[in-house]
């Protein structure tokens, strides 16, 4: 398989993987509510979220990585 088609495949997650994928997800989703609590509207407040979507996209992306190997 060519680099680029490795790197834009589809992952399948295991059960357990997907489990964890879910954690991340949920922890998450809570840093952000706590954040939109506490931060006041603005770009700096929109940063801080986009980044913890980033994290997400990261940490789903760190099990795929882990279980393909």
């Amino acid at each position: 398989m060519s680099a680029l088609r490795n790197r834009f495949a589809p992952v399948v997650l295991c059960p357990d993987n997907e489990v964890k994928v879910f954690q991340i997800a949920d922890l998450l989703t809570y840093a952000a509510e706590e954040l939109d609590r506490l931060l006041p509207e603005g770009r700096d407040k929109s940063l801080a979220m986009t980044k913890l979507e980033e994290c997400n996209l990261w940490a789903a992306s760190a099990i795929a990585a882990g279980q393909q190997r």
